[in-house]
């Protein structure tokens, strides 16, 4: 299932006809080149995205701004931190058990955004079975 929304295509062709990697407009932006990936592909929803993707427009000079995405529960999140607790296990450690970087973890656990294999993946490892998306 892509995320992608139209702003995140533009944003995308953009930064591919100037020439610069989603590292580059990271830097550019003063973002982390996680948060600026996650935003773009339809995945960080923080109460800040907004500011960040008119960043983005800045540099990349498109227009726009992509819709917030679905966040984790706050049930799913407090879920995984007390299984951390439990387990003894640091976000460092988390990352490194799901094989993804600790920022993207970190910021699923925090639930600033919704990644799929990023969720599933701390499902699997921590054994949670608590929704990680509201039914609603």
């Amino acid at each position: 299932m892509s995320n992608l929304s139209q702003w995140g295509k533009e944003v995308k062709k953009a930064a591919i006809d100037k020439g610069l990697t989603i590292k580059q407009v990271a830097q550019l932006t003063g973002h982390s080149t996680t948060v600026v990936s996650s935003l773009i592909n339809g995945r960080y929803a923080k109460a800040n995205y907004k500011e960040i993707a008119e960043e983005i427009n800045d540099v990349l000079g498109t227009t726009g701004i992509p819709p917030r995405p679905a966040v984790p529960t706050e049930n799913w999140c407090k879920t995984v931190r007390k299984a951390l607790v439990d387990k003894s296990m640091r976000m460092n450690d988390l990352a490194t058990g799901v094989g993804f970087s600790r920022d993207r973890v970190s910021l699923v656990v925090n639930g600033h955004c919704y990644d799929e294999p990023v969720v599933d993946a701390i499902n699997k490892l921590l054994s949670i079975s608590e929704p990680a998306l509201s039914s609603i």
